[in-house]
């Protein structure tokens, strides 16, 4: 496990990353602490304690800063480990500290979120009443132009028909005048008859 340890730790070194080496380096001072090596461990998690900083991985660090207090505490450097355990608590109250931070944040924007959707939804049902009300407006204003519509030719037709029907009441006088004029003509033309027909009997007698 140290070969691999350290080969991950070449290749991290090559290619300049912190945070990689930063656990090879913890991980072989965790090695060395279960090997009883404290004073290998305690070099290599220094520099596992100076990669997590560079890499500004809190977490790394106090974990790292636990470590080292175990392996001085082993050593018998006690002055040492309740420094380093002082800093692995000023980590973990960090970490604590960030993750209250995250949370409120999360809160925030969720609940600006939420506000944001209340917002959102409030305007749809805004625009659905104003597009139900011009949809009604309109269907009103189609219903009034159909019902004028209705209306203009409801009144044509019976314009149309008073005019037919003072027409044929006209035709009807001038009809009725006719047959009584000759109702008139045929009275005196059987009061011509019979007028005749005695002044013809008159005279056979």
């Amino acid at each position: 496990a140290k070969q691999y340890f350290e080969k991950a730790l070449q290749i991290a070194a090559s290619k300049g990353l912190p945070e990689p080496m930063a656990a090879a380096y913890k991980a072989l001072a965790v090695t060395a602490l279960r090997t009883g090596n404290y004073a290998e461990g305690r070099r290599q998690a220094q520099m596992a304690l100076e990669n997590s900083r560079i890499a500004k991985n809190i977490d790394d660090m106090r974990g790292t800063a636990f470590l080292l207090s175990n392996l001085h505490e082993r050593l018998g450097n006690h002055k040492e480990a309740l420094r380093y355990q002082r800093l692995g608590e000023q980590a973990k109250d960090s970490l604590y500290n960030i993750e209250k931070t995250r949370l409120l944040s999360n809160q925030q924007w969720a609940f600006e979120v939420k506000s944001r959707q209340r917002e959102i939804d409030l305007l749809n049902q805004n625009r659905l009443l104003q597009a139900r009300e011009l949809q009604q407006r309109t269907w009103q204003r189609n219903l009034s132009v159909v019902g004028g519509g209705l209306l203009a030719a409801l009144a044509f037709l019976l314009y149309r028909n008073m005019r037919r029907q003072h027409r044929v009441n006209q035709l009807l006088e001038e009809k009725n005048d006719e047959i009584e004029r000759q109702r008139r003509q045929l009275v005196e033309l059987n009061a011509t008859k019979d007028k005749l027909f005695s002044i013809v009997s008159h005279d056979i007698r």
